[in-house]
């Protein structure tokens, strides 16, 4: 096997790699996400319709975060 083809390959391994760990922290803060918006609907809490929404939108952005970067880690070469 020539270098250019083994850079190439460990290229493309790297790239899937980051894009696993990149998922794997947007997985965490979807998480942390999750856990803020049930707080919210503790009894007794006034005011807190914003917080509903920013966690909500956070965390649906890093699910979908997480798709995309999932379905592209398995076509690498595109």
């Amino acid at each position: 096997m020539d270098a250019d083809a083994y850079d190439q390959r460990i290229h493309i391994a790297m790239k899937v790699i980051l894009k696993f760990a990149a998922a794997a922290m947007c997985l965490v803060v979807a998480a942390f996400c999750t856990f803020g918006f049930l707080a919210t609907f503790e009894p007794g809490l006034r005011g807190v319709m914003f917080f509903r929404i920013a966690y909500g939108s956070v965390g649906l952005g890093c699910i979908g975060v997480i798709v995309a970067l999932t379905a592209s880690a398995f076509h690498p070469g595109k």
